[in-house]
């Protein structure tokens, strides 16, 4: 039991110390999907701030990591997910962001409503969307 525990540390604290580009300066997203394309064009996430197609900037603010589906194809990612104030995903009203690297580029799932999402199958997915990183 110990070592089960011990080892469940471990993981934790090696997930969580995981950080993602956007974290050391600024990350350039160009978009990749339609849904990208339509609603926000490039994106630059910075630190505590997502700024849109060089126009819209919106406030971020990180309420939760967790490595699970984000996507919808069952692949487990680990996504930073941001209360979001502004910008342009769903429209601009997403209030939840989650963002997330995969093996085919870069994701955002955004959601609306007052809940933190789980992942992908949370209330209140409104639009995911892909992009192209440009480093």
């Amino acid at each position: 039991m110990r070592f089960l525990l011990f080892s469940a540390a471990l993981i934790g604290s090696a997930a969580s110390a995981e950080t993602m580009p956007w974290e050391h300066g600024a990350a350039l997203y160009q978009p990749k999907s339609m849904t990208a394309v339509r609603d926000t064009g490039p994106i630059v996430i910075s630190g505590s701030e997502v700024t849109f197609d060089q126009k819209a900037v919106a406030a971020l603010d990180e309420v939760d990591w967790a490595w699970r589906d984000w996507n919808g194809d069952g692949t487990k990612e680990t996504a930073k997910v941001y209360r979001i104030s502004g910008g342009t995903f769903c429209d601009g009203e997403a209030v939840f962001v989650a963002f997330y690297s995969t093996a085919y580029g870069f994701g955002v799932s955004a959601f609306r409503g007052s809940s933190v999402p789980h992942d992908v199958h949370s209330d209140g997915l409104c639009a995911t969307y892909s992009y192209d990183p440009s480093w």
